[in-house]
């Protein structure tokens, strides 16, 4: 007779929990329970040990949800990359932009290396490190995002992930013309924005990633 009683009354419980939309609280709060029980926790403490398992759901689904709209070409986080293997890329210098302050200050990042040389995976880590603290970030190669956008400019509603985006990441690199295109300016006009970058460009390391950060102070390994 007991158990009956018990089960309906977890099963109204987790009932008015998915009316809640708490399925977090609807999945502990039995086990919780018989913990609270066995540990003689205070209806306070269980209280709060169901809240922090909700919170806790909430805040892996958002995590989840901002990489799966980030579009990443595939899942690749910084502790994953062997900087030993690439002593060019300063690895003091990732870790902290993975803290994700030049978001903040809109400052731009800039990738310079060969093929291969894990420009790619460095790019998806600092991606996932910003979903993780649940700013919205899109990925795209940049002549995807040259095509994707050409001829939408009207439609607005089709650009809104990429408006949205706290952090855009372009890989691959596209031509003067269609990304002059893209943002309805002159091949002259992004020229000449790039000037401040064309030293970094030119003294490119073949065998190994150079990490370009501008910063309000200029520019920064």
């Amino acid at each position: 007779m007991k158990a009956a009683l018990e089960n309906l009354e977890q099963a109204a419980v987790e009932q008015q929990c998915r009316a809640l939309r708490l399925p977090a609280v609807a999945e502990q709060c039995a086990p919780l329970a018989d913990v609270a029980a066995k540990q003689r926790q205070t209806y306070m403490r269980y209280l709060e040990a169901l809240l922090a398992a909700e919170l806790e759901e909430r805040e892996r689904n958002t995590i989840a949800r901002r990489i799966k709209d980030a579009r990443l070409p595939r899942m690749k986080t910084l502790e994953e990359f062997d900087f030993s293997k690439a002593p060019q890329v300063p690895a003091t210098k990732m870790h902290e932009l993975a803290q994700g302050g030049y978001i903040e200050r809109a400052e731009p990042i800039i990738l310079i290396g060969d093929c291969g040389t894990g420009k790619t995976h460095l790019l998806t880590g600092l991606c996932v490190a910003a979903c993780r603290q649940k700013r919205r970030v899109r990925f795209a190669t940049a002549a995807a995002l040259v095509i994707e956008g050409a001829g939408r400019m009207e439609a607005s509603w089709e650009l809104k992930p990429y408006l949205e985006a706290m952090l855009m990441a372009a890989d691959r690199p596209v031509t003067l013309e269609a990304l002059a295109q893209f943002l309805d300016v002159t091949e002259q006009e992004i020229d000449a924005a790039l000037q401040e970058f064309e030293a970094d460009l030119l003294a490119a390391d073949a065998i190994g990633v150079q990490v370009r950060h501008r910063g309000r102070g200029g520019a920064s390994r």
